[in-house]
Protein backbone atom coordinates (compact mmCIF):
# COMPACT_ATOMS: atom_id res chain seq x y z
CA UNK A 1 0.00 0.00 0.00
CA UNK A 2 2.75 2.37 1.08
CA UNK A 3 4.86 1.83 -2.32
CA UNK A 4 0.93 2.68 -4.62
CA UNK A 5 0.81 5.61 -2.94
CA UNK A 6 4.57 6.58 -3.38
CA UNK A 7 4.15 6.17 -7.07
CA UNK A 8 1.18 8.33 -6.73
CA UNK A 9 2.29 10.96 -5.15
CA UNK A 10 5.92 11.36 -7.02
CA UNK A 11 3.32 11.35 -10.22
CA UNK A 12 1.11 14.12 -8.96
CA UNK A 13 3.59 16.29 -7.50
CA UNK A 14 5.62 16.09 -10.34
CA UNK A 15 2.52 16.51 -13.27
CA UNK A 16 2.07 19.50 -10.67
CA UNK A 17 5.25 21.15 -11.31
CA UNK A 18 5.35 20.49 -15.04
CA UNK A 19 1.96 22.61 -15.13
CA UNK A 20 3.53 25.10 -12.75
CA UNK A 21 6.00 26.07 -15.43
CA UNK A 22 3.61 25.47 -18.58
CA UNK A 23 1.49 27.92 -17.10
CA UNK A 24 3.00 30.55 -15.46
CA UNK A 25 7.07 30.67 -16.87
CA UNK A 26 7.42 28.27 -20.62
CA UNK A 27 10.22 30.78 -21.71
CA UNK A 28 12.23 28.78 -18.27
CA UNK A 29 13.01 26.05 -20.21
CA UNK A 30 15.24 28.34 -22.76
CA UNK A 31 17.64 28.49 -19.80
CA UNK A 32 16.74 25.94 -17.26
CA UNK A 33 18.68 27.05 -14.25
CA UNK A 34 16.97 27.52 -10.71
CA UNK A 35 17.93 27.63 -7.42
CA UNK A 36 15.37 26.07 -4.57
CA UNK A 37 15.17 27.07 -0.89
CA UNK A 38 15.75 24.18 1.16
CA UNK A 39 15.42 24.27 5.15
CA UNK A 40 15.33 20.19 5.16
CA UNK A 41 11.83 20.09 6.55
CA UNK A 42 9.04 17.76 4.21
CA UNK A 43 7.75 20.85 2.12
CA UNK A 44 11.43 22.28 1.35
CA UNK A 45 12.37 18.52 0.41
CA UNK A 46 9.46 17.56 -0.84
CA UNK A 47 9.96 20.42 -3.28
CA UNK A 48 13.43 19.91 -4.19
CA UNK A 49 13.26 16.08 -5.06
CA UNK A 50 10.55 17.35 -7.53
CA UNK A 51 12.58 19.47 -9.35
CA UNK A 52 15.50 17.68 -9.20
CA UNK A 53 13.83 14.87 -11.00
CA UNK A 54 12.17 17.45 -13.46
CA UNK A 55 15.73 18.76 -13.87
CA UNK A 56 17.29 15.65 -14.70
CA UNK A 57 14.51 15.61 -17.48
CA UNK A 58 15.54 18.32 -18.98
CA UNK A 59 18.87 18.60 -21.23
CA UNK A 60 20.57 21.27 -19.34
CA UNK A 61 18.78 21.67 -16.06
CA UNK A 62 20.67 22.94 -12.86
CA UNK A 63 19.32 23.33 -9.44
CA UNK A 64 21.09 24.70 -6.55
CA UNK A 65 20.03 24.05 -3.31
CA UNK A 66 20.08 26.90 -1.28
CA UNK A 67 20.42 26.13 2.83
CA UNK A 68 20.24 29.58 5.09
CA UNK A 69 21.70 29.07 8.16
CA UNK A 70 20.55 31.73 10.81
CA UNK A 71 22.75 30.42 13.69
CA UNK A 72 19.36 30.76 15.71
CA UNK A 73 19.86 27.04 16.97
CA UNK A 74 22.97 24.78 18.20
CA UNK A 75 21.80 22.62 16.07
CA UNK A 76 21.44 24.53 12.64
CA UNK A 77 24.71 24.15 11.40
CA UNK A 78 23.85 20.13 11.39
CA UNK A 79 20.73 20.97 10.05
CA UNK A 80 21.86 22.50 7.20
CA UNK A 81 25.09 19.55 6.24
CA UNK A 82 22.36 16.81 6.61
CA UNK A 83 20.51 18.62 3.69
CA UNK A 84 23.51 18.97 1.67
CA UNK A 85 24.24 15.19 2.16
CA UNK A 86 20.57 14.57 1.12
CA UNK A 87 20.44 16.76 -1.83
CA UNK A 88 24.03 16.15 -3.21
CA UNK A 89 23.11 12.29 -3.81
CA UNK A 90 20.52 13.17 -6.03
CA UNK A 91 23.08 13.83 -9.15
CA UNK A 92 25.53 15.77 -10.74
CA UNK A 93 23.02 18.50 -11.86
CA UNK A 94 22.49 19.50 -8.04
CA UNK A 95 24.38 21.88 -6.34
CA UNK A 96 24.39 22.59 -2.73
CA UNK A 97 25.22 26.02 -0.90
CA UNK A 98 24.75 26.81 3.15
CA UNK A 99 24.43 30.48 3.17
CA UNK A 100 25.21 31.80 6.42
CA UNK A 101 23.37 34.74 8.47
CA UNK A 102 26.19 36.76 10.27
CA UNK A 103 24.99 40.76 10.25
CA UNK A 104 23.64 41.75 13.97
CA UNK A 105 20.03 41.21 14.49
CA UNK A 106 17.53 42.86 17.21
CA UNK A 107 15.82 41.17 19.96
CA UNK A 108 12.47 41.44 18.61
CA UNK A 109 10.33 40.12 15.39
CA UNK A 110 13.23 38.14 15.19
CA UNK A 111 11.23 35.68 12.25
CA UNK A 112 10.48 38.40 10.22
CA UNK A 113 14.25 39.26 10.37
CA UNK A 114 14.79 36.04 9.39
CA UNK A 115 12.71 35.39 6.68
CA UNK A 116 14.32 38.75 5.14
CA UNK A 117 17.53 37.46 5.77
CA UNK A 118 17.02 34.20 4.29
CA UNK A 119 15.61 36.09 1.26
CA UNK A 120 18.30 38.75 1.03
CA UNK A 121 20.63 35.68 1.62
CA UNK A 122 19.60 33.41 -1.78
CA UNK A 123 18.92 36.75 -3.60
CA UNK A 124 22.26 37.61 -3.52
CA UNK A 125 23.29 33.72 -3.99
CA UNK A 126 21.07 33.95 -7.49
CA UNK A 127 22.92 36.94 -8.41
CA UNK A 128 26.45 36.03 -8.13
CA UNK A 129 25.52 32.92 -10.11
CA UNK A 130 23.19 34.32 -13.22
CA UNK A 131 19.89 32.32 -11.74
CA UNK A 132 17.04 34.16 -12.64
CA UNK A 133 14.46 31.75 -10.71
CA UNK A 134 14.12 31.24 -7.07
CA UNK A 135 11.63 28.34 -5.90
CA UNK A 136 10.43 28.62 -2.45
CA UNK A 137 7.95 26.22 -0.45
CA UNK A 138 5.60 28.31 0.92
CA UNK A 139 2.15 25.60 0.46
CA UNK A 140 -1.28 25.77 0.70
CA UNK A 141 -1.75 25.63 5.04
CA UNK A 142 1.06 28.65 4.51
CA UNK A 143 -0.90 30.69 2.79
CA UNK A 144 -4.46 30.01 4.87
CA UNK A 145 -2.13 31.23 7.90
CA UNK A 146 -1.11 34.27 5.89
CA UNK A 147 -4.80 35.83 5.30
CA UNK A 148 -5.43 35.49 8.53
CA UNK A 149 -2.11 36.95 9.44
CA UNK A 150 -2.98 39.65 7.36
CA UNK A 151 -6.65 40.41 7.90
CA UNK A 152 -6.24 40.50 11.65
CA UNK A 153 -4.09 43.37 10.86
CA UNK A 154 -6.22 44.71 8.71
CA UNK A 155 -4.93 44.71 5.27
CA UNK A 156 -6.83 45.20 2.45
CA UNK A 157 -7.75 43.33 -0.82
CA UNK A 158 -3.57 43.12 -2.41
CA UNK A 159 -2.70 41.43 0.95
CA UNK A 160 -5.63 39.09 1.69
CA UNK A 161 -4.94 37.95 -2.02
CA UNK A 162 -1.72 36.68 0.03
CA UNK A 163 1.12 34.89 -1.81
CA UNK A 164 1.15 34.64 -5.54
CA UNK A 165 2.19 31.54 -7.26
CA UNK A 166 5.26 34.20 -9.18
CA UNK A 167 6.40 37.44 -8.66
CA UNK A 168 9.56 39.24 -9.52
CA UNK A 169 11.56 41.09 -7.16
CA UNK A 170 15.33 42.57 -7.77
CA UNK A 171 15.01 41.20 -11.40
CA UNK A 172 14.84 37.51 -9.48
CA UNK A 173 11.26 35.68 -10.91
CA UNK A 174 10.23 34.11 -7.42
CA UNK A 175 8.22 30.86 -7.88
CA UNK A 176 5.96 29.60 -5.46
CA UNK A 177 4.82 25.72 -7.14
CA UNK A 178 3.24 24.32 -3.76
CA UNK A 179 0.28 26.77 -3.01
CA UNK A 180 -2.28 24.65 -3.88
CA UNK A 181 -0.59 21.69 -2.18
CA UNK A 182 -0.68 20.61 1.38
CA UNK A 183 1.49 20.14 4.11
CA UNK A 184 0.20 16.55 4.55
CA UNK A 185 0.79 16.02 0.81
CA UNK A 186 4.27 17.08 1.01
CA UNK A 187 4.90 14.87 3.89
CA UNK A 188 3.38 11.74 1.81
CA UNK A 189 5.69 12.36 -0.97
CA UNK A 190 8.49 12.12 1.29
CA UNK A 191 7.41 8.93 3.00
CA UNK A 192 6.52 7.38 -0.19
CA UNK A 193 9.81 8.24 -1.67
CA UNK A 194 11.75 7.38 1.63
CA UNK A 195 13.09 10.67 2.11
CA UNK A 196 13.97 11.84 5.63
CA UNK A 197 13.07 15.19 6.79
CA UNK A 198 13.78 17.52 10.08
CA UNK A 199 11.49 18.62 12.50
CA UNK A 200 11.46 22.53 13.23
CA UNK A 201 10.88 22.48 17.03
CA UNK A 202 9.21 26.45 16.36
CA UNK A 203 6.53 25.01 14.19
CA UNK A 204 4.83 24.33 18.08
CA UNK A 205 5.18 27.17 19.47
CA UNK A 206 2.36 29.50 20.08
CA UNK A 207 4.47 32.68 20.96
CA UNK A 208 4.73 32.66 17.28
CA UNK A 209 1.14 34.25 15.97
CA UNK A 210 1.45 31.85 12.82
CA UNK A 211 1.40 28.53 14.74
CA UNK A 212 -1.69 30.21 16.69
CA UNK A 213 -3.80 30.69 13.38
CA UNK A 214 -2.50 26.98 12.39
CA UNK A 215 -3.66 25.22 15.91
CA UNK A 216 -6.97 27.33 15.66
CA UNK A 217 -7.89 25.65 11.88
CA UNK A 218 -9.70 22.66 13.82
CA UNK A 219 -12.18 25.03 15.88
CA UNK A 220 -13.09 27.01 12.62
CA UNK A 221 -13.30 24.08 10.35
CA UNK A 222 -16.08 22.57 13.12
CA UNK A 223 -17.80 26.37 12.21
CA UNK A 224 -17.60 25.75 8.48
CA UNK A 225 -15.14 27.35 7.59
CA UNK A 226 -12.65 24.48 5.94
CA UNK A 227 -9.14 25.25 4.52
CA UNK A 228 -11.22 24.67 1.11
CA UNK A 229 -13.40 27.43 1.62
CA UNK A 230 -10.41 30.03 2.87
CA UNK A 231 -8.45 28.97 -0.62
CA UNK A 232 -11.04 30.07 -2.82
CA UNK A 233 -11.90 32.99 -1.16
CA UNK A 234 -8.11 33.75 -1.71
CA UNK A 235 -8.59 32.91 -5.41
CA UNK A 236 -11.01 35.26 -5.41
CA UNK A 237 -9.45 38.12 -4.03
CA UNK A 238 -6.52 37.13 -6.74
CA UNK A 239 -9.02 37.87 -9.49
CA UNK A 240 -10.59 40.78 -7.71
CA UNK A 241 -7.13 42.45 -7.83
CA UNK A 242 -6.84 41.53 -11.47
CA UNK A 243 -9.68 43.46 -12.16
CA UNK A 244 -8.28 46.25 -10.18
CA UNK A 245 -5.26 46.46 -11.52
CA UNK A 246 -6.53 46.81 -15.27
CA UNK A 247 -8.49 49.34 -14.18
CA UNK A 248 -6.06 51.40 -12.39
CA UNK A 249 -3.61 50.81 -15.53
CA UNK A 250 -6.21 52.22 -17.95
CA UNK A 251 -6.63 54.97 -15.05
CA UNK A 252 -3.04 55.74 -14.82
CA UNK A 253 -2.44 56.37 -18.44
CA UNK A 254 -5.92 58.67 -19.09
CA UNK A 255 -4.58 60.78 -16.12
CA UNK A 256 -1.14 61.22 -16.29
CA UNK A 257 -0.32 64.89 -17.26
CA UNK A 258 3.86 64.60 -17.04
CA UNK A 259 5.63 61.77 -15.39
CA UNK A 260 9.68 61.18 -14.94
CA UNK A 261 12.07 59.24 -12.67
CA UNK A 262 11.34 61.99 -9.94
CA UNK A 263 8.21 63.82 -9.97
CA UNK A 264 4.57 62.58 -11.50
CA UNK A 265 2.00 64.83 -12.09
CA UNK A 266 -1.74 63.91 -12.72
CA UNK A 267 -4.47 66.09 -13.82
CA UNK A 268 -6.71 66.79 -10.24
CA UNK A 269 -10.11 66.43 -12.00
CA UNK A 270 -9.57 62.97 -13.77
CA UNK A 271 -8.62 61.59 -10.35
CA UNK A 272 -11.06 62.89 -8.45
CA UNK A 273 -13.97 61.40 -10.98
CA UNK A 274 -12.40 58.67 -10.15
CA UNK A 275 -13.96 56.06 -7.55
CA UNK A 276 -12.09 56.43 -4.23
CA UNK A 277 -10.66 53.03 -4.29
CA UNK A 278 -8.95 53.58 -7.71
CA UNK A 279 -7.68 56.91 -7.00
CA UNK A 280 -6.15 55.08 -3.84
CA UNK A 281 -4.64 52.10 -6.23
CA UNK A 282 -3.75 55.09 -8.73
CA UNK A 283 -1.50 56.81 -6.09
CA UNK A 284 0.28 53.81 -4.38
CA UNK A 285 1.09 52.88 -7.98
CA UNK A 286 2.31 56.20 -8.01
CA UNK A 287 4.53 56.01 -5.27
CA UNK A 288 5.81 52.42 -6.40
CA UNK A 289 7.04 53.93 -9.63
CA UNK A 290 9.00 56.94 -7.83
CA UNK A 291 10.48 54.47 -5.39
CA UNK A 292 10.53 51.01 -6.60
CA UNK A 293 13.31 49.58 -4.58
CA UNK A 294 11.74 50.01 -1.60
CA UNK A 295 10.37 46.57 -0.01
CA UNK A 296 7.12 48.12 1.99
CA UNK A 297 5.46 50.63 1.16
CA UNK A 298 3.41 53.58 2.99
CA UNK A 299 1.09 51.64 5.75
CA UNK A 300 -2.69 51.03 4.01
CA UNK A 301 -4.45 53.78 6.86
CA UNK A 302 -2.11 56.35 5.96
CA UNK A 303 -2.91 56.14 2.24
CA UNK A 304 -6.40 55.49 2.69
CA UNK A 305 -6.50 59.06 4.68
CA UNK A 306 -4.05 60.46 1.95
CA UNK A 307 -6.91 60.09 -0.20
CA UNK A 308 -9.58 61.27 2.16
CA UNK A 309 -7.97 64.39 2.55
CA UNK A 310 -7.72 64.88 -1.11
CA UNK A 311 -11.19 64.11 -2.00
CA UNK A 312 -13.03 66.23 1.42
CA UNK A 313 -10.16 69.21 0.60
CA UNK A 314 -9.75 68.95 -3.11
CA UNK A 315 -8.73 72.39 -3.62
CA UNK A 316 -7.79 73.23 -0.15
CA UNK A 317 -5.90 70.09 -0.25
CA UNK A 318 -2.33 70.84 1.82
CA UNK A 319 1.39 69.45 0.93
CA UNK A 320 1.23 65.80 2.50
CA UNK A 321 4.59 63.86 2.72
CA UNK A 322 3.97 59.54 2.40
CA UNK A 323 5.80 56.78 1.24
CA UNK A 324 9.37 58.84 0.22
CA UNK A 325 6.87 60.74 -1.92
CA UNK A 326 5.87 64.35 -1.35
CA UNK A 327 1.86 65.27 -2.25
CA UNK A 328 0.86 68.91 -3.55
CA UNK A 329 -1.81 70.80 -5.61
CA UNK A 330 -0.89 73.39 -8.12
CA UNK A 331 -1.38 76.75 -7.44
CA UNK A 332 -4.03 76.58 -10.48
CA UNK A 333 -5.74 73.34 -8.62
CA UNK A 334 -5.56 71.51 -11.91
CA UNK A 335 -2.90 69.52 -11.03
CA UNK A 336 -2.16 67.07 -8.72
CA UNK A 337 2.04 66.90 -8.17
CA UNK A 338 3.92 64.01 -6.58
CA UNK A 339 7.54 64.43 -5.92
CA UNK A 340 10.00 61.87 -4.53
CA UNK A 341 11.75 63.07 -1.81
CA UNK A 342 15.07 64.06 -1.86
CA UNK A 343 17.76 61.59 0.33
CA UNK A 344 20.36 62.82 2.44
Amino acid sequence: MKNSLAAKEAFSLTVHLEDFFNKHCPQFFKSPKIAVGVSGGADSLALAHTLSDYMSSIKGGELHCLTVDHQLRAESKDEAQFVKETVTKWGNHVAHETLNWQSSRKKTSIQEQARNARFDLMSVYCKQNSIEYLALAHHADDQIETFFIRLTAGSGPDGLACMRPITERNNLKILRPLLDVSHTDCVSYCEGRDLHWIEDSSNENESFERVRFRNSMPVLEEEGLSKERILRVIARMQETNKISSYATEKAYKDSIQNIDTKHIVFKLNDILGLPRGLTHRLLRKAMDELNPNTDYGARLLKSEELVSALFEEKEGFNKRTLGGCIFSVSKDKKSLQIDKEKTA
